[in-house]
This record gives structure tokens, sequence and C-alpha cells, in this order.
């Protein structure tokens, strides 16, 4: 379904249209602004729409990206770039986890890339260009997350698909890059929790960041992108 609230025309990305999963989430809302005012159209995909509103152009699907079957309709939509920022986050020891915990963990994290990915790459490859975007995790670029081990793992499975997608898609003109914010993100829940804005990660900064690696040339392709708190 589409609505219409007047939309961004120009910009480093008008002309293209950027699929945006998560959409609804705290770091999504922030990214979906960023990519309007950088002039990108956008496919918005949440599981059960999650209340929102597609401005001027844009798409809003709804999708369980957790299995094959509910990614599928993701291949309907030509899409340039796939920015996915779905994902799950939970506290846990590995001596209290369960094996619900870690199919949880992965199936938040790593098989919703995996299928939104499988949705949009045959299109992509097609036409001989795109860019996929991930969220990575500071735990899985460190290589250690204490009291978060299911996390820290499937936050590191993103990370090595990604790099061996970019690998891999070289010769078809798509690339994909993991984005890495090396803290927590200043979010309503984040703040609920108690943790202090200024000792965490502007999502606006993330953002930018998105922004950044759309726009690079393939002479200028980044792989990896970190982003640290003050």
């Amino acid at each position: 379904m589409s609505g219409a609230q007047g939309g961004q025309t120009r910009g480093p990305l008008a002309g293209r249209t950027v699929m945006l999963t998560g959409a609804g989430g705290a770091l999504a809302t922030v990214v979906a602004d960023a990519l309007r005012e950088a002039g990108a159209t956008l496919v918005l995909v949440a599981r059960g729409g999650h209340g929102l509103t597609a401005r001027e152009g844009e798409t809003i699907v709804e999708a369980d990206l957790a299995t094959h079957e509910g990614a599928a309709s993701l291949a309907a939509y030509r899409a340039d770039a796939l920015v996915h920022t779905a994902g799950g986050f939970a506290m846990r020891k590995v001596h209290e986890a369960t094996p619900e915990d870690l199919r949880a963990m992965f199936s938040a994290n790593v098989d919703t890339l995996f299928h939104a990915t499988r949705a949009v790459l045959p299109t992509m490859r097609a036409a001989g260009r795109g860019v996929i975007v991930g969220i990575g995790a500071g735990q899985a670029a460190r290589g250690a997350g204490a009291g978060a081990a299911l996390y820290t793992a499937a936050k590191s499975a993103v990370h090595a698909f990604l790099k061996s997608l970019d690998a891999e898609g070289r010769e078809a003109g798509v690339r994909a890059t993991v984005l890495v914010p090396m803290g927590a993100i200043d979010t309503p829940a984040n703040r609920e929790s108690g943790m202090k804005p200024e000792a965490m990660i502007d999502p606006r900064d993330l953002a930018d960041a998105v922004v950044f690696v759309l726009t690079r040339s393939p002479r200028g392709h980044v792989d990896e992108l970190r982003v640290n708190p003050r």
C-alpha cells in the first residue's frame, strides 16, 4: 500500500529505490528520514506493518523475514539497495541459555538477513548493480560479548555473511557492507534502561553512515564501517 505526503526528489540518492527492513524500529525510523533527505524512494518492510505511513511514492510491505515464504514477497519490488535493520538483542549468559534462546537470536539476526537478501539478489544481479547493508555489533567486531554470547555469535555470523556476499557479488556488480555500531545506540528503550545518552551512539550518525555507504562509487566501496560512541 502507498501513501502521499510529499516526497523528496533531489539529493545524492535521487532516482534510487532503497528497501528498508525493520521499518518502524527506533534505528530504522531515523535511517528512513536520512534516506528521504538524500532523495531515495523507500520500500518499507515490517512484520505486521507497525502502524507505518508511507509517503508519496513509497510502499509498505508486511512480511515476516524469519522464513523463506515470508520474505518471498520482497522479490516483487525492484530495489537498488537493501538496508537491513531487522534484528534482535538479548542478554543471556551461556550457562543460563536454552536452545530456544539460541534459535531466537539466529532467527532474528541471521535468518532475516539471509531471506531478505535472497529475495532481492536475483533482481540486483540481473541489473548488474546493487548494495546490501546490514547492521553488525561491536561485540562481534571485538570477538567477545560477555553476558551476550548468543547475540555475539549471531552478529558474528552476520559479519561473515556480508563480507562473503561482498566478495562473491563483485563480478555481478553487487556489493555488501556491514555497518558496525561499536556501542549501544541512543534509543528510548536504552534510555529507559538507565543508559546515559552521552555514552551512546546517536542514531542519526548511523543513518548518515548508511547514506555515505550508498553514495560511494564502485571505486570507493566500503565493505565495513565502524561507528564509535565518544
